[in-house]
């Protein structure tokens, strides 16, 4: 079976992600948009999120940018795939 082609986002920094999500604010062409961080999915990864830089996920409507964010729950340290969106 053929794999079928999709848009894909390069995972960057959690860094350069914010740098974008304030450049996105003052965007005029997203006047009246809300600029949000949501996360990408509900996975827990192991690896630190330098681990995750440079890689492709799969790109959705409104999504301008995915990082990867080390989070702590009851179970331990995990990292999180997040996004920024506009909506």
């Amino acid at each position: 079976m053929p794999e079928t082609a999709f848009a894909a986002l390069t995972i960057i920094s959690r860094r350069a992600a914010f740098r974008l999500q304030r450049e996105a604010m003052s965007d005029p062409k997203l006047t009246g948009q809300r600029i949000r961080r949501f996360r990408y999915d509900l996975g827990k990864y192991g690896p630190t999120p330098s681990h995750f830089v440079g890689r492709s996920v799969r790109a959705f409507p409104g999504i301008l940018a995915v990082y990867a964010e080390r989070r702590k729950d009851r179970d331990g340290l995990y990292t999180a795939l997040c996004t920024i969106t506009c909506n």
